[in-house]
């Protein structure tokens, strides 16, 4: 299990400090910096189980990361050190044959002497580079799956900052020291009352224990990911050619798009890579087109940058597969997914290319009438409720 944190840094598991940077304090390339301190007791067997290997997470775009140790504390006091030269670089296995996406990498690091009754302790360090210049965001839940003596989230930002923070469910003090403001949550003495299998297939458990952004409002998200994503949907002379001949005798604009639909739901073979692991912004149209595969935001890039290249408008859209949308924390964490509003005429087409074989204007029942944000610095940007093809939502002028 591994949480990441873009603007900020990479924070695993559960006991940590999250340090966050203000517009003054930051390096000149916006570059943040935190430091991670996890200490778990695994005193039931499940934890073994659970983090006999850590897996850390992180994007050579963007991040560096680090392990500076790894050990566990048995009951007598002495120490057993995991050597962090053992720690293996691997691409995610969905990824192996997807070499464009060889930024996205994990660290694996099988723990010595991990067994019931000792403490694991661990340090981490991410160095990430910010997406959203001098902006952060973060959600975290806490496990419900491992036995815990002690554990401690902090989350320290800079006072002056404006930031939406929500915790309905879990307490927690606040404190300023200086210019910083410092919020901890801590958990003690918790025993499971269920397995980690058990947790993830809760539905209903969606919501995290921990949101906070430093971005104000929704519009903010909509107009930053618009700019992130529209320069890589630039139709290129490829592209242009190949809008062509797919549409060659189509007669109207909803046909060209049906067809230019058909063709990256089909023949754009899908990764299945979540939108916010790896990278926010999306490979050029071009790029996509030539590889022959993407993730949902590289076929949304291709398939706007088609219909763009034949005069249609179209717009990336913010969603999440399963959970309902979090009005009160506007946050890029919210969203695992991307699909595409198409204008047609005064209509919005909506469209979810990753379906592959869903026919055009189907989209899966789980993404129907959920709020969304279509990502647009004009008018048409904001909330908005994807719906099938034959239930037209009239879009502004």
């Amino acid at each position: 299990m591994f949480k990441r944190v873009f603007a900020l840094l990479s924070l695993v598991l559960f006991s940590a400090s999250l340090w966050a940077q203000s517009h003054g304090n930051a390096s000149p390339d916006l570059s943040q910096e935190g430091l991670v301190l996890e200490r778990w007791n695994e005193s039931v067997r499940a934890g073994v189980q659970a983090f006999g290997q850590l897996v850390f997470g992180y994007s050579t775009a963007n991040e560096d990361l680090s392990v500076d140790y790894v050990r566990v504390r048995r009951p007598d006091g002495q120490i057993a050190n995991t050597p962090v030269s053992s720690a293996q670089d691997f691409a995610p296995d969905v990824l192996r044959e997807a070499p464009m996406y060889s930024d996205f990498r994990q660290k694996h690091i099988s723990v010595v002497d991990l067994q019931p009754g000792v403490t694991l302790e661990y340090h981490v360090v991410t160095r990430v580079k910010a997406l959203a210049a001098g902006e952060f965001w973060y959600e975290y839940s806490f496990p419900t799956y491992a036995a815990l003596t002690d554990g401690t989230l902090q989350i320290n930002v800079p006072k002056s900052r404006e930031i939406k923070l929500k915790s309905p469910d879990r307490k927690y003090d606040t404190h300023d020291d200086g210019d910083r403001r410092i919020f901890e949550w801590t958990v003690r003495n918790f025993v499971p009352k269920r397995s980690k299998r058990e947790e993830e297939e809760d539905l209903d458990n969606d919501e995290p224990d921990v949101q906070i952004s430093s971005f104000t409002d929704w519009q903010q998200i909509s107009t930053w990911y618009a700019k992130l994503q529209s320069e890589r949907a630039v139709p290129d002379e490829s592209i242009k050619a190949r809008a062509a001949e797919l549409t060659r005798g189509a007669t109207s604009a909803d046909e060209k798009a049906r067809r230019l639909y058909d063709f990256v739901a089909q023949s754009i073979r899908y990764v299945s890579l979540s939108f916010g692991i790896g990278r926010y912004q999306p490979h050029a149209a071009s790029e996509v087109l030539q590889n022959g595969y993407g993730d949902c935001k590289d076929k949304h890039t291709l398939l706007q940058a088609l219909l763009s290249a034949e005069g249609i408008k179209s717009y990336p859209v913010l969603v999440h597969s399963d959970r309902k949308l979090d009005t009160d924390v506007p946050s890029p964490a919210q969203f695992d997914h991307v699909i595409t509003a198409a204008k047609l005429g005064e209509n919005l087409v909506w469209l979810d290319s990753t379906a592959e074989v869903a026919p055009y204007g189907l989209i899966m029942y789980g993404l129907r009438n959920k709020q969304a944000v279509v990502a647009s610095s004009d008018s048409i940007g904001g909330f908005a409720a994807p719906h099938l093809r034959f239930l037209y939502k009239t879009a502004p002028s």
